[in-house]
């Protein structure tokens, strides 16, 4: 009983030399367990905490981990980090280090290690698991068969938007019915379309010539868990592409017409607008006005969107001008020369691939 008031003695003195302006590491020899648990100080070697930041970060981020302790004198004690495994950073008073999180998401598993000349050793572990939320677009507007992209919206239509969220809880992937989507456009939140489980919604496409910034919040576990992203959508031009209509094959999506086009004999060729606000190429309310020569020019009734070129003259200068009785904003226009009968021998127009068919902006 005596050795162990006596160890006290020489706590409390040395603590009195605090306040005399003596430097707490006089002492040389880091104290013994033993006598740390007399103090009323326990579990010192888990006596240090990791923060991070961001805590819930995303494939790319780089997080900043700071390590924290109370008892210990940090700026001189010898600190340690290490990241999956491998020594990120070593040395006195290396109370911070940066670690990025990889481009598939991985955890990070954080250790940090203190060594005290007073205390001795103290370690902690973290893991950083991140959290990740995509966002896909599309909208109901018209594209061709075969086409390689997805359907952009265009002024007046609709969009649909789809977060899927990779949310986990303890190893476990939490459920979209048990994730709360909180959608945002341009910054203001649309409460409508917002909720539990609200991973899917559809929403107004942006004006003409605009340009509309989504984000979404998905957040779990009373927004413990919580991650975001935003996704910038532009409006998307009505376009209007020229194919022939073979009679064999059909409408040769794989090969637009564009500006001057060699033409043996007499050609089909369909109009196509790629992204109207239309069910089909024969949507009642879409409206084709066809100028041959600058002459207006009647289609047929049942295939609005093709006429047939004869070879009477040896140039035919095409105009077509698209509209819709349902939708204001929806409009093209298209002019294209065709040229019959050449002396020379007419080619066929090669390939093209710079049409609205091959670029489809995914």
């Amino acid at each position: 009983m005596a050795r162990k008031y006596s160890r006290v003695l020489c706590f409390v003195l040395s603590l009195c030399g605090i306040f005399a302006g003596a430097p707490l590491y006089a002492q040389t020899d880091p104290i013994n367990a033993d006598i740390i648990s007399g103090y009323g100080l326990r579990n010192l070697e888990n006596a240090i905490i990791i923060h991070a930041s961001p805590a819930t970060p995303s494939a790319g981020d780089t997080v900043h981990f700071t390590a924290e302790g109370s008892v210990f004198n940090l700026p001189k004690d010898t600190i340690t980090w290490s990241v999956n495994g491998k020594t990120l950073a070593s040395g006195v008073g290396a109370a911070s280090v940066d670690a990025t999180v990889d481009s598939k998401g991985d955890p990070l598993d954080v250790i940090v290690s203190v060594f005290d000349p007073v205390w001795g050793q103290a370690s902690n572990e973290l893991t950083i698991t991140p959290l990740q939320v995509d966002i896909l677009y599309d909208a109901p507007t018209y594209v061709p068969p075969f086409y390689r992209g997805r359907a952009l919206p265009s002024a007046g239509g609709v969009m649909h938007l789809q977060a899927l969220a990779r949310i986990l809880k303890k190893g476990a992937q939490v459920p979209d019915s048990s994730i709360t989507y909180t959608w945002s456009r341009n910054g203001t939140v649309l409460g409508d379309v917002s909720g539990l489980g609200k991973s899917r919604i559809t929403i107004d496409s942006p004006a003409m010539y605009g340009v509309d910034t989504v984000s979404v919040r998905a957040s779990a576990d009373d927004d413990m868990l919580a991650a975001n992203a935003s996704i910038v959508i532009p409006n998307t031009p009505l376009t209007v592409e020229l194919y022939e209509d073979n009679p064999l094959f059909g409408i040769k999506y794989f090969n637009a017409l564009t500006g001057s086009v060699q033409a043996q004999n007499e050609m089909t060729v369909a109009a196509v607008p790629y992204f109207a606000t239309i069910t089909g190429l024969h949507d009642p309310s879409l409206e084709y006005a066809w100028l041959l020569n600058d002459s207006p020019y009647a289609a047929s009734s049942t295939k609005k969107n093709e006429i047939s070129l004869e070879p009477t003259q040896n140039s035919i200068k095409l105009h077509i001008d698209i509209t819709s009785a349902k939708n204001f904003f929806l409009s093209a226009v298209g002019d294209w020369n065709f040229i019959f009968g050449n002396s020379g021998g007419s080619a066929p127009q090669k390939p093209g691939t710079s049409d609205a068919f091959h670029n489809s902006n995914i």
